[in-house]
């Protein structure tokens, strides 16, 4: 049996979806730490986050949602590593 430190699968999913535009954007939409700024004369909406929009960081509110959808992704690459018959040497971290 082959054995590997990681696939990358899961780090990979987690990046992926930290620069995805589209999931970050939905993830963060009715966020209650968002602070919603508007529009003055002088300067456009705006919204800041105490995160700074990284759905990653332990700092975002929403962070226990975020490791859950880390958690899912170590158990797809566990799965698609037993049934290629490939034993991960270390449990994938988040």
């Amino acid at each position: 049996m082959l054995k590997v430190e990681s696939l990358g699968l899961a780090d990979a999913i987690c990046e992926h979806l930290c620069n995805c535009e589209t999931f970050t954007d939905a993830f963060c939409e009715d966020c209650a730490a968002i602070e919603r700024l508007p529009q003055t004369l002088t300067d456009p909406a705006d919204e800041t986050c105490p995160a700074e929009f990284d759905v990653s960081d332990p700092g975002c509110v929403r962070h226990s949602d975020w490791f859950e959808i880390a958690e899912r992704a170590r158990e797809a690459e566990k799965l698609a590593a037993e049934a290629a018959g490939i034993e991960l040497k270390r449990k994938l971290a988040a």
